[in-house]
């Protein structure tokens, strides 16, 4: 699970470097489009009871988990949803915005089980936009684009189902705006990176779609916050790729 989180946050760069694209300029429609966004979701009283065991459930169609994140002093949102499924596997997309840059990724990903791996081999296809730059389609069928499809290893792990590591792994109780959480994995990682030292402290609950993600919290003041989730709804923002 660890580094199913971790690497879900550094997504967006990791795609947008692949994409070429570099920083947008700070844009008044999307500072409204953000505040919009964080302030539909209506205060909660839910109350998620401990799971009985550390196990995602199925990907289904509709799932969504809308998260508010902030990233290098920026604040923004980011919402996960499984937006449809065809032949190549399940549509999995990622929208991520603040009022400088927005990256929508769309992954069709054949379906994880506990014991999959997460590696670019389950990338079928993605498309993916930054800002309102033109659309681009990967197609890594067949053996196509085998070097491209490396790149885009970091893609899997936001949309890869929770890996929870140990069954005595620790579980604590935790509240965010989505709701409170009785008995949420509790995980933690330390990382070097330029030679910064950076701790991350991360919280899943298997009631939470798509990845299992409550709360990701990171010593530079990145954080990623739960904020509200849903079963069904999830609508897709990127076009389809025919016959996919």
């Amino acid at each position: 699970m660890t580094s199913t989180t971790t690497a879900a946050w550094m997504c967006s760069a990791a795609v947008a470097s692949v994409l070429g694209f570099g920083c947008a300029t700070s844009s008044e429609a999307y500072q409204r489009e953000v505040d919009r966004v964080l302030a539909a979701p209506v205060g909660r009283s839910r109350e998620i009871p401990a799971p009985a065991e550390l196990v995602s459930p199925p990907w289904k169609v509709g799932q969504w988990a809308l998260y508010k994140t902030r990233q290098r002093g920026e604040t923004g949102y980011r919402r996960i949803s499984v937006v449809a499924r065809g032949a190549c596997g399940f549509w999995i997309e990622s929208v991520e915005q603040t009022a400088k840059r927005r990256l929508a990724v769309k992954v069709c990903l054949r379906a994880l089980d506990s014991s999959a791996s997460l590696d670019a081999d389950r990338i079928e296809l993605i498309v993916a936009q930054v800002d309102d730059e033109k659309i681009e389609a990967f197609d890594f069928r067949s053996g196509k684009n085998a070097r491209a499809r490396r790149s885009f290893q970091a893609v899997i792990t936001t949309v890869a189902r929770a890996r929870w590591g140990e069954p005595k792994a620790a579980r604590e109780d935790i509240t965010v705006p989505a709701g409170h959480f009785a008995q949420a994995w509790r995980g933690s990682e330390t990382y070097t990176l330029g030679g910064q030292t950076i701790d991350i402290s991360l919280w899943a609950h298997p009631a939470v779609p798509v990845a299992g993600t409550v709360r990701v919290t990171i010593s530079n003041g990145d954080e990623v916050v739960l904020i509200d989730f849903g079963q069904d709804g999830a609508r897709t923002t990127l076009p389809n790729v025919p016959g996919a």
